[in-house]
């Protein structure tokens, strides 16, 4: 019987040979190529595309990665395991899967970490080691090399996967980093030794990152995503369709059951922190969300300081919340809207737990847009330079703006409204958690 480690690499070999070729009615196989080659990578940086040698150093980096503590046990006697990228947030997927489910699982792999299985001989190394050679050779002509190049680090750690399933009898896995090039392929290898997996893709468009999926059930968070699949239902593989709340709703939930009312004339500005990731040179989605964000400054410093009363309340992301950025973050947004009245809010408040602190939210492409609305609060989106989003037919479009004048009347009509009389004129009753009774009663 092959090894875990020659298995993978068999497998991964037909998916370079897979056409990527987007059509009706492509193979399960097929649609994994595509989402290996094709699907944008936050697992390198921005400039690997342009890196000739990006195969080597991956390979440097998976000869020299220490063994960890990968595998973590858990309470559950059933046989199920998660699957993550890290150990960051562990417990709060945890959580969130087993009051969405119901189901505890035994164990949590934190994929990014793991090492060759324990049964790989010296000949499987050996094979890897020519693949990832052949692999690192292949990027420096090839224009999708660092997509390429993960192949090096993914036949590692899906063969340690495998091996973990099968010699503890695991017989489903909940993915939830759907999103990562080898997603698809790892499904496929799952469904070979007859397990069962449910992906599980964050609230925001599953067209950005998650546009090819292969799996036995796809977890949907939020309204949109149920109208995206009526675009790309063909290259959806999931027979079954499941609607939980967002990823961290129970941590929030709870605040707006008496649903508070926020103070008048308060405008919220949820940042992507784009400023923080170009200079950490993330990957690039395709979308212009820093052109957009910065027509949407200008316009929110002429809407303020044209009329009275009004305060912007700034929320940093996540990304610009680090210690070492404090500074330079205040820095930041002092050179930006000093001229207007603003504040920051607190590190004591969470994004998702501080919508009742502003009446009205503005924000560019970001997943945010689907807690805010989760939780029934109003919200205009920027999309001055993005014209990929939202769908057509939408009723995000009734709440989208491209320029001054736009964002102005929409930013005064909301003012004038509650927040129901905001959702009712915009189409957007099924968004909320409350119209969704089987959702709410989950966080209860």
């Amino acid at each position: 019987m092959p090894s875990y480690i020659e298995s993978t690499l068999s497998f991964f070999n037909r998916l370079r040979r897979a056409s990527t070729v987007q059509k009706s009615q492509q193979s399960e196989l097929e649609l994994a190529a595509c989402h290996l080659l094709l699907n944008m990578t936050f697992r390198l940086p921005e400039n690997a595309k342009y890196d000739r040698l990006v195969g080597f150093r991956v390979l440097w980096r998976m000869l020299k990665r220490p063994a960890q503590n990968w595998i973590q046990p858990l309470s559950g006697n059933e046989n199920i395991a998660i699957v993550g990228a890290t150990h960051r947030n562990r417990e709060l997927i945890v959580e969130y899967i087993e009051r969405s489910s119901g189901k505890k699982a035994s164990a949590y792999l934190a994929k990014d970490f793991s090492v060759f299985p324990k049964s790989t001989s010296p000949a499987d190394r050996m094979k890897w080691f020519f693949f990832a050679l052949h692999v690192s050779l292949d990027c420096f002509f090839s224009d999708k090399r660092a997509n390429k190049a993960l192949m090096i680090f993914s036949a590692v750690e899906i063969a340690s996967i495998l091996e973990y399933v099968v010699e503890n009898k695991i017989q489903y896995v909940y993915d939830f980093i759907p999103y990562e090039v080898d997603g698809n392929a790892l499904s496929l290898l799952l469904k070979e030794r007859g397990v069962g997996i449910t992906k599980i893709p964050s609230s925001g468009p599953l067209t950005t990152h998650n546009r090819w999926m292969v799996g036995d059930e796809i977890i949907l968070s939020s309204a949109y995503q149920l109208e995206e699949l009526k675009l790309i239902d063909d290259t959806i593989r999931c027979a079954k369709r499941t609607v939980w709340p967002p990823e961290k709703a129970f941590t929030y939930l709870h605040i707006y059951q008496d649903r508070p009312v926020p103070p008048k004339k308060t405008i919220g500005y949820f940042s992507h922190a784009e400023w923080i990731r170009r200079e950490e040179g993330h990957g690039h989605n395709g979308i212009d969300v820093e052109g957009t964000e910065s027509e949407m400054w200008r316009d929110l410093i002429r809407f303020i300081s044209e009329r009275d009363g009004y305060k912007l309340i700034v929320f940093p992301h996540p990304h610009e919340r680090k210690p070492e950025l404090k500074e330079r973050m205040e820095k930041y947004y002092q050179n930006l809207f000093g001229a207007i009245p603003f504040e920051i809010i607190g590190a004591e408040f969470k994004t998702p737990h501080a919508f009742h602190l502003v009446d009205v939210a503005v924000v560019s492409y970001s997943t945010i847009i689907y807690e805010r609305l989760f939780c029934g609060y109003k919200l205009l989106i920027a999309t001055n330079k993005i014209d990929e989003f939202p769908l057509n037919g939408s009723p995000l479009h009734h709440i989208c703006f491209k320029n001054y004048e736009d964002m102005a009347a929409k930013i005064v009509a909301a003012e004038n409204q509650s927040d129901n009389e905001f959702y009712e004129s915009n189409g957007l009753v099924g968004y909320r958690y409350f119209d969704r009774p089987e959702l709410e009663a989950m966080y209860k």
